[in-house]
């Protein structure tokens, strides 16, 4: 590079280099960081022409919680779950697939054992600042005191959207036609959605999927989860 510019020195070269670059044209900025470190080589100056990169500045702290999905089989809970981890980054824990791989190992899973290790595994995610979404039918009192023991203990917000399918008719379509995407997984019949039990739940937000898409139940379940996360809006629930 020396003998093409005409320098023999560090000096030299930097001199030639401010020559050669001439007009701004694309490649001038690296150009005039290789003057800057030439400077630095023949002595002129003790560092290069940029500010010193300072601590990184933090952002705000992400708003964490634990959003409690329920509803019977069919509702669309999972599908919902899904494309709302996706859109906000969070965990998705279904309890399907925890009870099934219980029972894939040899357990019998008659009770609450799956609730109790998505609760504890939600803990976990919550404590190290991820957001949770629990996907399960939550259909007793019981069930649905375990999220709020799991918000308690990590002092995060629960948000608990119970989700229906107000058509009896799509309901029934939905039960009859799905396919297990869960290894093992045995799908209830339409009678079995009918007789099984399930508390009114009060204190959560309600999602109708009736004739509505899985994007645009995600978008109400979103916005539900933002107005949780602000206080003084008006519940999107209500609007």
């Amino acid at each position: 590079m020396a003998r093409f510019c005409g320098a023999d020195s560090w000096r030299d070269l930097a001199g030639a280099l401010g020559v050669c670059a001439g007009a701004e044209r694309p490649g001038d900025f690296l150009r005039r960081r290789l003057l800057a470190a030439l400077r630095v080589g023949a002595g002129e100056v003790r560092r290069f022409d940029v500010a010193p990169a300072g601590p990184p500045t933090a952002g705000p702290a992400p708003v964490v919680m634990l959003i409690a999905l329920g509803g019977l089989p069919g509702a669309g809970k999972s599908a919902l779950a899904r494309s709302l981890a996706r859109r906000i980054g969070a965990v998705h824990l279904r309890i399907d697939t925890i009870e099934q791989a219980m029972r894939n190992a040899g357990f019998t899973v008659s009770g609450p054992e799956g609730y109790l290790a998505a609760r504890d595994v939600a803990a976990d995610n919550l404590r190290v600042g991820r957001t949770v979404i629990v996907d399960s039918v939550n259909p007793l009192a019981v069930t649905r005191a375990y999220w709020r023991e799991a918000a308690a203990r990590t002092n995060v917000e629960l948000v608990e959207i119970e989700v229906v399918c107000s058509d009896r008719g799509q309901h029934r379509r939905r039960v009859e036609s799905r396919v297990a995407d869960i290894p093992g997984l045995v799908l209830p019949t339409w009678q079995q959605v009918l007789d099984r039990e399930y508390e009114p739940w009060t204190t959560a937000h309600v999602i109708d999927t009736a004739g509505r898409t899985v994007e645009e139940s995600a978008s109400q379940a979103q916005a539900i989860a933002l107005g949780a996360t602000r206080p003084g809006r008006p519940d999107p629930a209500l609007s």
